[in-house]
């Protein structure tokens, strides 16, 4: 077979992923807070509502986002959805 007579396009999309940190500068950015801690004082409705927002952050995953402020993943997982 002779594959110089194929002619495809193929277009890549660079996936970057970021650090711990830098998604914890985003959060910050994101929700205008100072501390990490606020997130998890705040009660389920208003943290969900915060974590919710933090959708636009790209280069994330729920376990990422989870770890970094210190809640299950399952807790992220759910104000996401919701």
């Amino acid at each position: 077979m002779n594959f110089d007579c194929v002619n495809a396009e193929y277009e890549y999309e660079i996936k970057t992923k970021l650090t711990d940190e830098e998604v914890k500068k985003e959060i910050q950015k994101v929700l205008n807070i100072e501390d990490l801690n606020e997130i998890i004082n705040y009660n389920t409705k208003i943290r969900d509502e915060k974590i919710k927002k933090l959708k636009i952050i790209k280069g994330t995953s729920v376990n990422q986002l989870a770890r970094v402020i210190g809640i299950k993943r399952q807790t992220v997982d759910r104000a996401m959805k919701g």
